[in-house]
């Protein structure tokens, strides 16, 4: 088996971003346009989704943060750095809260994470064509619309 080229793992990376950010927009039920969107202090849905799809990104596809940057729309890298950042944190919180704090934004956050993950993972799992097919349309429209 030979390993992939540079210029191939990019766009398997790339690839697997649009799936993610597809993901990320269909568990939250909002739009890319909203996700890209600067979002102000009142509209914690976008800004989070954002920062959980970067999270995403980083974890499972090692992208690093210019890529990151680029994924999601940004001018430059340190609003991804702090994105994923903020979602570290919310998951070490969320591993050490009490049984009673399941409202916080932290485990809201980490609740997010862990389906959002599922969903990839089941989707990774899936032979039916009609499954695939559906992802595909999804990713391409997505890969269209971001521009990557």
């Amino acid at each position: 088996m030979s390993a992939l080229s540079p210029v191939a793992l990019r766009a398997a990376r790339i690839s697997r971003s649009a799936l993610i950010l597809t993901a990320t927009l269909s568990h939250f039920s909002i739009s890319l346009s909203s996700l890209r969107a600067d979002t102000g202090p009142r509209e914690r849905t976008p800004a989070l989704a954002r920062h959980v799809a970067l999270y995403l990104c980083r974890e499972r596809l090692a992208m690093s943060y210019h890529e990151l940057a680029r994924v999601i729309g940004y001018d430059d890298h340190t609003s991804a750095v702090y994105g994923v950042k903020r979602i570290e944190r919310a998951l070490m919180f969320a591993a050490n809260a009490p049984p009673d704090d399941q409202d916080s934004l932290d485990m809201v956050t980490a609740k997010a994470v862990k389906a959002i993950g599922e969903a990839l993972d089941a989707a990774d799992r899936t032979d039916s064509p009609s499954t695939v097919t559906t992802l595909l349309t999804k990713v391409s429209g997505l890969t269209r619309e971001t521009g990557v």
